[in-house]
């Protein structure tokens, strides 16, 4: 029994739990010592994020389901949720709402959407009403290619400034 060979029918289990705003990304694997021996053992590293508590506990079920398929394998999981998500609640509604409405005054056109990313907002978002991703324009997030726009510094700068003068946020 090759111990890459349960990986891979585990790597294809854990992307079939994807879907409806999940993510799941096997970003590393490793296993086997050469090439001419049976590898036993194996590793895959991996991210999953959930829009909502509910899909969390869900995949949490799912992933304490799995079991080897291959007579023989054994399988750990190890590991944990770091950040819960941050899901829409109605604060942020009344806050986006007037984002939206400041936008508009500076020529922005704001459009509200979910990602699955996670940042600190997440930590404080059953908390507070939290808008994220109002900095500054660019791209390539936590890639070579990430950049800011630095046009945008000034209009995000007071876009903030006029959400944190609203009245009643």
């Amino acid at each position: 029994m090759s111990a890459i060979e349960e990986l891979a029918h585990q790597v294809l289990l854990l992307q079939g739990l994807a879907g409806d705003g999940v993510t799941v990304n096997v970003g590393v694997v490793s296993g086997g010592t050469r090439e001419n021996v049976v590898a036993a053992g194996a590793e895959a590293v991996f991210d999953i994020r959930v829009p909502t508590l509910a899909d969390r506990e869900r995949l949490d079920a799912a992933l304490r389901e799995l079991r080897p398929v291959l007579e023989g394998a054994e399988l750990e999981l190890a590991g944990r949720w770091t950040r819960p998500p941050l899901e829409r609640s109605d604060g942020a509604a009344r806050l986006f709402a007037a984002a939206r409405e400041h936008g508009r005054d500076l020529g922005l056109e704001l459009e509200e959407q979910s990602a699955a990313g996670g940042s600190d907002g997440n930590l404080v978002g059953h908390l507070v009403p939290v808008l994220d991703g109002l900095g500054a324009e660019g791209g390539g997030a936590h890639a070579d290619d990430e950049h800011v726009l630095v046009d945008s510094l000034e209009v995000r700068a007071e876009l903030l400034a006029r959400i944190l003068r609203s009245p009643g946020l």
